[in-house]
């Protein structure tokens, strides 16, 4: 796979890439569309709302590596067990993307759970997600 590295050519555990789901995907266990979904095999867990079953339509989510199989990208989901595929396998989106880039300048980095607190009790509406995903995890 493709994992992101930092300008010192260094694996960066923290850069991350921003994407936006153009369709509802079902979380894979492994990069390969006929793994299970995560579902299948923690339901428990999806359930309890610790993990997510799916990246819904219009949801921004992060990827900290890529894995291109046969034509078909997987998508390593950040601080999340689990890959999602870039093109449609079923119906209306076969074949088609289902995902899109949400800034193409440079990496974003991992919101950490001070980030999210600031941003939903802080910042709230004058949050520019144009700053937050625009600076890599050192800032810049």
């Amino acid at each position: 796979g493709t994992p992101y590295y930092s300008d010192d050519g260094l694996r960066d555990k923290f850069l991350t890439k921003s994407y936006k789901a153009l369709a509802k995907i079902r979380i894979r266990i492994s990069p390969d569309t006929s793994s299970p979904t995560l579902a299948e095999v923690e339901a428990d867990r999806v359930r309890s709302g610790e993990w997510m079953a799916a990246i819904e339509a219009e949801q921004v989510f992060e990827v900290v590596e890529e894995q291109e199989v046969r034509g078909q990208v997987y998508l390593k989901l950040a601080r999340h067990p689990g890959w999602v595929f870039s093109r449609g396998i079923a119906g209306a989106w076969a074949g088609r993307s289902i995902v899109e880039p949400v800034s193409k300048r440079r990496p974003g980095r991992i919101m950490t759970p001070f980030d999210v607190m600031k941003r939903a009790l802080v910042d709230g509406d004058d949050w520019d997600e144009e700053d937050f995903y625009g600076r890599d995890a050192a800032g810049q």
